[in-house]
């Protein structure tokens, strides 16, 4: 017994060691799964997952078992991701198999119904490339779905006739019946799900054969009817050997077979081809149809937007008459009280051409009424502003909180020539123009009238004194000249019309001849071409006498009214014009209004208001120009610095009596005028002509330019004004006075010299050439070309040599 229970004890080791080593490789094998599967990231679990690990008892996720404990080893080495190991743990821990709940159906609730699929019957593909030499058995089923079944499948050839059959008038195929339609009440009946799989066809399905067929081929023409009715299935091979009169039918040979299959597919490549050809026709057909389309299209939104532009423009221009006559029927009570101006600076130029030239219009603002607003497209330096706020005390004139200036900030503000333009597109500060004068009168002053100055206009409800956008355009210079003659205005010789180039040389010929040593000025269509290329059609062609002549510009305003008010007349010297001298006594004075007078009268009537100005000769009207001159507002300065009076065709001022000893000393830091100490200008008494004594004259150079000019300022100029004596006396009212522009980084200036007479004039601009020839060192610019006209270079040099001798050494850093 004790050797028995020796073995058995042996044995029963063993055992348990194979237990133990079975369940050793069994844990290192999961352990390695349970590794690999972390390194995959198996990151989705299943809802039966996490109710496992919410069902595991809390010491198997919270506690640490000792490796002493039976079930340690055994819960570290579970992974509950796997299948097997839920499997383990569900079985082990007597866990329930929860599953998830399915959703209960209430009766509100519905599910989509199944539709049952279509699994058609397909013959073999033997049958269907030759269903004669490979019959199959037709079923009622079959023969029940109808012929155009029979040919989908292939058993009845396509080209068959049918008509035989569908024109039977005992038992004919198809019937006018009543379409059958589903009831409401079978919607929500359940439906039987399908077996999921292939479907094979266990039963033939009873179909009822029609009684007669008749099959015409290329190659052969039988029919055939029931052979057997009380038979529920029949042969191909049949209905091909029985006929009407029950007569065999030979069978087809190979031959004909093929012929018949070729016959059939050159037929389809035929069809195929004619197919393609007439889709390819209809393609090019619809392609040049979007073409038609498109371009009708293009032409109708064209026609579209032309009609409405002309629309808006048409509302727009009434709107504007609206305001026009409005300021017509206001203006003398408009002219006694005060009331604002809107002045927009000239265009953006480069040089040699000055920008912001209309700047000399901030002394308008003698008129002690008027409050300007000054739009100028470039900035104006700090110390250009303070020098014209000198000049304007100087001159008398009260600015006080009556001179502003606005500089549009527009996006595009660098590449902005318009003044105009940029305060429209300047959302900002046409909202603040209108916050800041509403309800206070304004009127706009342009530059030149465009259509932006229109919609300024409307936005701030503000007249123009100017005309419309489109009436200021026509006026070109051939226009002009034709509205003087049909206004019956004398106007300088030459010849306007629309002319072939031998009708042109022909006219030409003729004023060469009449006036031999005269030059003459050539426009073809409104541009000047001194000498045109041939041309075959008529065309505007104006000739005029120009040159070696005196002309005058003279300046006057066409009040709303109608009244004309003259301003003044000064002499252009020069041709091109570069100065202006004023007084002038070329021509009279009452001719010079009453060439005005007939202008202003014949532009009113084509509603034009606000400035002009026109250039006179002797001979006549050379042109005219809608707009403030560039004369006007210098003469309005010079007039109120000077203090003078206009008297038969003269300018004087009233004779002072200057100390002997007294010095006269600076007015300011930066400039160059001079007075006495404690001096005041004697005023005209009532006895004008005992008052008239000293007379006065001043010359104009409105531009001077200069690319040495760039990068000075006019303190430094002043500076050296300041060392050679070129000085300006308010005292004596004569001397040299520069005008700049809004800066010098331009390269451009104007220049001023007041005397008695034209010799001391010349003078005065032969010393204000001197201290800007000190400054230019090269010949780009215009300096020493006025110099050679005014014949003033020796007078230049002469003050050139006086400095050297007193010593002087000027250079400008």
């Amino acid at each position: 017994m004790s050797q028995l229970t020796k073995l058995d004890s042996s044995l029963i080791l063993s055992s348990l060691r194979g237990q133990i080593s079975e369940i050793n490789s069994r844990l290192s094998v999961l352990s390695v799964r349970n590794e690999k599967e972390k390194n995959l990231n198996l990151i989705n679990r299943s809802t039966i997952n996490r109710q496992l690990l919410q069902s595991l008892p809390r010491r198997s996720q919270e506690k640490t078992f000792d490796n002493n404990h039976k079930y340690s080893r055994l819960i570290r080495s579970v992974d509950p991701t796997s299948q097997k190991e839920k499997d383990f743990l569900i079985k082990y821990f007597n866990l329930n198999n929860h599953k998830p709940k399915q959703l209960i159906k209430s009766k509100f609730t519905f599910s989509r119904p199944k539709m049952k699929k279509l699994r058609p019957t397909i013959p073999p593909k033997a049958t269907r490339l030759d269903p004669i030499g490979n019959p199959i058995k037709l079923t009622q089923s079959d023969l029940d779905k109808g012929l155009y079944s029979l040919v989908n499948l292939g058993l009845v050839p396509k080209n068959s006739e049918i008509f035989e059959t569908l024109n039977r008038k005992n038992d004919p195929p198809l019937k006018h019946s009543q379409a059958l339609f589903h009831d409401f009440s079978i919607q929500f009946e359940p439906i039987k799900p399908e077996k999921k799989g292939k479907i094979r066809r266990k039963e033939p399905l009873m179909f009822t054969q029609p009684d007669h067929v008749v099959i015409k081929t290329p190659l052969l023409d039988m029919s055939f009817e029931k052979s057997k009715p009380d038979s529920p299935t029949y042969h191909t091979t049949d209905a091909m050997e029985t006929t009407l009169e029950n007569t065999q039918v030979d069978t087809i040979d190979v031959e004909k077979k093929k012929r018949a299959k070729a016959a059939l597919f050159i037929q389809s490549c035929w069809r195929m081809y004619k197919g393609a050809a007439r889709m390819r026709r209809h393609r090019i057909e619809k392609a040049k149809v979007d073409i038609i389309q498109i371009y009708y299209k293009a032409y109708k939104k064209r026609v579209y937007t032309k009609n409405f532009a002309t629309s808006l423009r048409e509302a727009r221009s009434n709107k504007f008459q609206q305001r026009q006559e409005h300021l017509k029927s206001n203006w003398k009570s408009l002219t006694s009280s005060n009331w604002y101006e809107l002045h927009m600076s000239s265009d953006l130029s480069k040089y040699p051409d000055p920008n912001n030239s209309q700047i000399f219009r901030v002394f308008l603002l003698t008129n002690p009424k008027i409050s300007i607003i000054f739009i100028s497209l470039t900035d104006i330096e700090v110390e250009i502003i303070n020098y014209y706020e000198l000049l304007l005390k100087l001159s008398g004139i009260n600015q006080d909180n009556r001179l502003t200036y606005i500089i549009p900030s527009t996006l595009c503000s660098t590449t902005m020539t318009n003044a105009s333009k940029a305060l429209y597109l300047s959302s900002r500060d046409l909202v603040d123009l209108k916050k800041l004068y509403i309800n206070k009168p304004m009127l706009l002053v342009p530059h030149k009238t465009t259509e932006y100055d229109e919609f300024n206009s409307g936005f701030l409800n503000a007249p123009i004194l100017g005309c419309l956008a489109s009436v200021f355009h026509s006026f070109l210079p051939t226009y002009r000249i034709e509205f003087l003659m049909n206004n019956n205005i004398l106007t300088v010789p030459g010849c306007c019309g629309n002319y072939t180039y031998t009708q042109y040389l022909k006219h030409y010929k003729l004023l060469t001849k009449q006036y031999p040593k005269r030059d003459f000025e050539i426009y073809i269509n409104n541009q000047k071409n001194q000498n045109p290329i041939p041309w075959d059609d008529k065309t505007l062609v104006l000739i005029r006498i120009i040159g070696s002549y005196e002309k005058i510009c003279a300046s006057f305003f066409i009040e709303p009214d109608g009244n004309c008010k003259y301003f003044c007349s000064t002499k252009l010297i020069g041709n091109p014009e570069f100065a202006a001298l004023y007084p002038q006594d070329y021509i009279d004075e009452k001719e010079i209004k009453d060439y005005c007078g007939k202008l202003s009268e014949a532009l009113y009537k084509n509603k034009v208001l606000g400035y002009a100005y026109i250039k006179i000769t002797k001979e006549g009207v050379e042109d005219f120009e809608l707009g403030i001159s560039r004369y006007y507002p210098v003469h309005i300065f010079i007039d109120k610095l000077l203090k003078g009076v206009d008297y038969n065709g003269k300018y004087y001022v009233p004779y002072q009596k200057y100390p002997e000893l007294e010095q006269e000393v600076y007015v300011d830091d930066m400039s160059n005028f001079i007075k006495l100490e404690g001096f005041e200008k004697k005023e005209f008494s009532g006895n004008f002509l005992h008052d008239l004594s000293d007379e006065r004259k001043y010359m104009w150079i409105w531009d001077v330019h200069s690319k040495d000019f760039v990068g000075l300022k006019m303190d430094s100029i002043f500076h050296m004004c300041r060392l050679e004596s070129v000085l300006y006396s308010l005292s004596k009212n004569e001397g040299t006075i520069y005008l700049p522009y809004s800066s010098l980084n331009e390269g451009c200036l104007s220049l001023i010299g007041i005397g008695e007479t034209v010799n001391n004039i010349l003078d005065f601009i032969a010393k204000g050439f001197f201290i800007l020839k000190q400054i230019c060192h090269s010949d780009d610019g215009n300096v020493n070309f006025i110099a050679n006209e005014l014949k003033i270079n020796e007078r230049v040099e002469e003050y050139k040599e006086y400095s050297e001798n007193k010593g002087y050494l000027i250079e400008l850093i």
